[in-house]
């Protein structure tokens, strides 16, 4: 009879011989779930206007320049999206994984492999004990796959760990890298910096469905929010100027749009020349923030103040609501601008003077002002005993 430690790794071995997990030690390791809340909704209002939505096409192809898309992104499902008043929350669940091998593209235990990142490994590495980090109990402190980008760490994996940070000693796999300002987001939060060990094994780990939507997340974000607003009378109205990197979302006439906005009194902030102080500082407690879609607009979930007004610009090729939808939950103010195609699925541009109507009708309408909404908000903000001065 193998000891418990060499059975994992031998499955570990096994499992990738033929490509699945194997049966017969499928019981080595024992699995617990624990499921938390019951059903709850959360309220949803986002400002659109039709006539902008329908700049969409009908059909979006699935695969453009070998990306993927997630899910189906027409204009009737943009629509149904974003008419909803509420949105279903995923119950917040837990796993207690007993002796489990941490390596660096997988999670092993009761018979499942939860690929994080595709390296070889060394059999060496693993069936010695002195090159395998031991511990009596962890909690693993990634998403199921790690964060692909930036924004995906800092609205979901980055909550986790803040809502996780008194359960336990946090462990990870070794191919986590550090994410941009990562050390700066870490200090602000007084959260402890990950160990990336070569491998681990560890008899009691604590694992948090990160993959979904669930009240745990939420009240992690109300909390950091509340850990990093600062509030003050000064207005602030910032323009987020999108890095080099976003080739798949290009406003070909921002240059344009810059200028009107400065005229509007809007500062510019560039991430590409800006250090995580820097964005704090900046983007702290701010009125209005406009931007294209993508990660560098994720960091506004915790900054943009209470009743303030955030408003995504979004290609009519890639629309994406994951960052409105959020800020939304937050009892933040939200507006949807489709803009208007360019050559292909990547370039667009603006309308400046349609846009500048656009930006007049949004700031004479506010979610807080209806009174549906602002009950539901206060509902849902008392379910999840959340505490924020974004009702009045």
């Amino acid at each position: 009879m193998f000891f418990i430690k060499q059975s994992v790794i031998l499955r570990y071995y096994l499992g990738r011989l033929f490509g699945r997990p194997v049966r017969f030690l499928e019981n080595v390791c024992a699995s617990k779930s624990i499921t938390l809340e019951n059903v709850i909704h959360a309220p949803y209002c986002v400002y659109f206007e039709n006539d902008n939505i329908n700049k969409i096409p009908e059909n979006i192809p699935a695969k453009i320049r070998n990306i993927e898309y997630w899910g189906d992104r027409s204009r009737k499902h943009v629509l149904e999206q974003l008419k909803r008043k509420e949105i279903l929350l995923d119950r917040s669940i837990y796993y207690i994984l007993k002796d489990a091998l941490i390596t660096e593209r997988s999670i092993y235990c009761s018979g499942a492999r939860h690929n994080l990142k595709k390296k070889e490994f060394s059999f060496r590495t693993f069936w010695g004990t002195n090159n395998l980090d031991e511990y009596d109990a962890a909690v693993f402190a990634h998403n199921y796959f790690s964060s692909r980008f930036w924004g995906h760490w800092l609205m979901s994996e980055l909550p986790m760990q803040f809502g996780l940070r008194d359960a336990g000693l946090f462990v990870g796999h070794t191919s986590r890298s550090s994410y941009r300002d990562e050390e700066f987001w870490r200090k602000t939060l007084d959260l402890p910096k990950i160990n990336n060990q070569r491998a681990s094994f560890v008899h009691k780990l604590i694992l948090r469905d990160s993959r979904v939507l669930d009240p745990d997340t939420i009240r992690s974000w109300y909390s950091i929010r509340k850990k990093i607003i600062k509030k003050s009378k000064a207005e602030k109205k910032i323009y987020i100027k999108r890095d080099q990197g976003g080739q798949t979302r290009c406003l070909t006439n921002e240059d344009e749009l810059i200028t009107f906005l400065v005229k509007k009194g809007f500062t510019v902030f560039d991430l590409a020349e800006h250090d995580g102080q820097e964005l704090m500082t900046t983007l702290n407690n701010a009125d209005i923030v406009i931007g294209v879609e993508g990660s560098h607009m994720d960091p506004v979930l915790y900054t943009v103040k209470d009743n303030g007004l955030l408003i995504v610009l979004q290609p009519p090729g890639r629309v994406s609501l994951n960052t409105v939808t959020n800020t939304s939950i937050c009892g933040v103010d939200c507006a949807v601008y489709v803009c208007d195609f360019g050559e292909d699925y990547f370039n667009f541009n603006i309308k400046i003077d349609d846009f500048s109507a656009y930006v007049d009708r949004v700031l004479n309408w506010g979610c807080k002002n209806d009174t549906m909404y602002k009950q539901r908000l206060l509902k849902f903000q008392s379910t999840l005993d959340l505490q924020a001065d974004t009702v009045k």
